[in-house]
Parts: structure tokens; sequence; C-alpha cells
């Protein structure tokens, strides 16, 4: 099956386009560049191709940076899909990466409408190595990012039913 029947795949697809190539527009990518981007996206995501952390093209001298563009990608799209649902502004939701090589990463979407108080509230958090954030197929991935939207839309309606409720973490600043 192609990968425009997984709409949020195909927008991680677009995040690698733009971020890693500095293509701005993936529907104008030469075949060429497709295919390169659709090899990172293999190496990055799909376990049987998934050889390390991340793919070699990203890493370079900066393997910190590298992990936390591998979890970013696939977080914003997470946060864009999440927020076109809900109609909330996009500054309200923010994605953090604290990236480790050694063992865990930690990668969270948190919701910030009270931007002066300093208080956020946590609608999706992962914690797991980075060579283990993948998926067994692009259907698998799929899935998987859209029940990580509707666990953040979820959130996200509960805080603005009720502000912080107790089935709410909160995070310090």
């Amino acid at each position: 099956m192609k990968s425009e029947a997984f709409p949020l795949v195909t927008a991680v697809k677009v995040k690698i386009a733009q971020g890693q190539m500095h293509i701005d527009s993936y529907s104008k990518a030469s075949a060429e560049e497709r295919e390169e981007i659709h090899e990172q996206f293999q190496e990055a995501y799909i376990t049987e191709h998934a050889e390390g952390c991340c793919p070699d093209a990203w890493i370079g001298d900066d393997l910190m940076g590298a992990i936390i563009e591998k979890f970013r990608y696939v977080l914003e799209v997470v946060k864009e899909e999440a927020i076109s649902r809900t109609d909330i502004p996009s500054h309200h939701l923010i994605t953090v990466v604290e990236p480790c090589w050694q063992d865990s990463t930690f990668a969270a979407i948190l919701h910030d409408p009270w931007n002066v108080t300093g208080k956020k509230a946590l609608c999706w958090f992962e914690s797991t190595k980075a060579w283990h954030f993948c998926w067994e197929t692009e259907g698998e991935m799929e899935k998987a990012l859209r029940d990580m939207v509707l666990e953040v839309v979820e959130s996200i309606r509960k805080i603005g039913a009720t502000g912080l409720s107790s089935t709410t973490q909160e995070c310090a600043s």
C-alpha cells in the first residue's frame, strides 16, 4: 500500500524533506529526492530497515541533534493534527525532546494555555531508546500516530472543559 494512504506517515516524510533535504514542497520533489526521503524514512522508522538510532545521513557531527529530529518529526505531525482537530492556537502545544544516545530519550507534548503562569499540562509522553522509536510497517506507524493524536486531543478537551483536573498531570516549567 502506498504511503499516501497514510496521511500522518506522509506528513512525517514531508518533515524529513523539509528538515533533512531543505525541500520546501514535498510535492515538487523530484523522483530521486522522493526516493531519498523514503529511504531515510524507512531507515529511521521502519524496524526491518532501522540500523541504529538514526539514519546515517542525519547524524553528521551531532548525534543528539539527529535523535531530537527523529522524535520531533513525529511529534510535530501529531501536534499539528491535534491543533487542527481542537482549533486551539498553535502556540498552546509544545513539543519537548530530551535526547540520549546511551539510554532512553524523553519526548512529550505539553498543553500550555496559561503562558503567564508557567503551568503546563502533559498531553503525551514517551520514554524510549531512539533505536526503539520505530514500527514494523507504515500501517502500524499510522495507527500509532492516530492513537497519539487522539490521546493529545482527549487531554486538551479535558483541560479545556475543567481546567487542570486530577486526571491531568502537571509539569513544572
